[in-house]
């Protein structure tokens, strides 16, 4: 049982656009839902997970209202990394490790 089965639509985003900037990044994602009249509970997977709530902005094109937005982490789903994922992570690990050493010999 999710944590999340109260929500009736729960919707995959699209990731279309990054920024990568030197204290973090940016990214844009897209999702498309006809919603029923009255209020509507959406649940938007596929964000990044380590996501500050305080960056995270909203809007809709249409008629409807954005009342409020709220983070939550789903940590009983963990979905499995992917062998590509893995070996990116892995790589960054070592450059930050790497740029660590050269931080503190100088």
């Amino acid at each position: 049982m999710s944590v999340f089965a109260f929500c009736d639509n729960v919707v995959q985003t699209e990731l279309n656009d990054v920024k990568v900037y030197l204290s973090g990044a940016e990214l844009t994602h897209t999702a498309k839902i006809s919603l029923k009249p009255g209020i509507n509970d959406i649940l938007l997977e596929n964000i990044a997970n380590n996501i500050s709530p305080n960056s995270i902005n909203t809007y809709v094109t249409g008629s409807a209202i954005i009342m409020s937005v709220t983070e939550k982490h789903d940590y009983l789903n963990q979905k499995e990394i992917s062998a590509e994922v893995k070996k990116m992570q892995d790589s960054l690990d070592i450059l930050n490790y790497k740029i660590a050493e050269k931080n503190n010999e100088l």
